[in-house]
């Protein structure tokens, strides 16, 4: 902004609209963070596998579940076993296998509602495609009976896309 010469005040920048840039993208940056802490729990010790595979991100929706294992978090605060189902905003903590099965039924039934709305939607479920995969990430110190009492009700829930979650072990 030009100011003539035998101006007196001097011309001081608006800062209004680069401060409410800079918060909005501040908020942007904390609910995208707060997204990907939902997918994950640091709680969970994922085994390690040699054929581990990156999973695939042109695929329908992802509902993890999340099993921890009882222990001492790193703080050293008792943290009891939990199972949680997340489903993108649905998030229940469940207490056994049997209301997890309940619960993935009920998104099952959601899923095929809104695949029903649109005509090629409806085509490619039908087909088998564009179900949600089932990612498990069950903490390595849980017995396998566990493990297979959840992935028995993922398929009871008519999920057939079901995958472990692992780290792949460095060559």
């Amino acid at each position: 902004m030009s100011v003539p010469a035998n101006h007196d005040k001097a011309a001081e920048p608006n800062l209004t609209p680069m401060l409410d840039m800079v918060l909005q993208l501040v908020m942007f940056f904390m609910l995208c963070a707060n997204f990907i802490a939902e997918e994950t729990n640091a709680m969970v010790k994922l085994p390690d596998a040699s054929a581990a595979r990156i999973l695939d991100k042109n695929t329908g929706q992802t509902i993890f579940i999340n099993l921890t294992y009882p222990g001492k978090d790193k703080f050293g605060v008792d943290q009891p076993k939990t199972l949680t189902f997340n489903a993108g905003v649905r998030k229940v903590a469940c207490s056994n296998s049997l209301q997890l099965q309940t619960e993935l039924e009920n998104q099952y039934k959601l899923d095929e509602a809104r695949a029903q709305k649109k005509p090629q939607d409806r085509a490619e479920w039908e087909a088998g495609r564009g179900r949600s995969i089932v990612v498990l990430r069950a903490d390595q110190r849980h017995d396998y009976k566990e493990i297979n009492e959840i992935l028995a009700a993922a398929r009871a829930a008519n999920y057939r896309d079901i995958q472990l979650r692992a780290i792949q072990l460095k060559n």
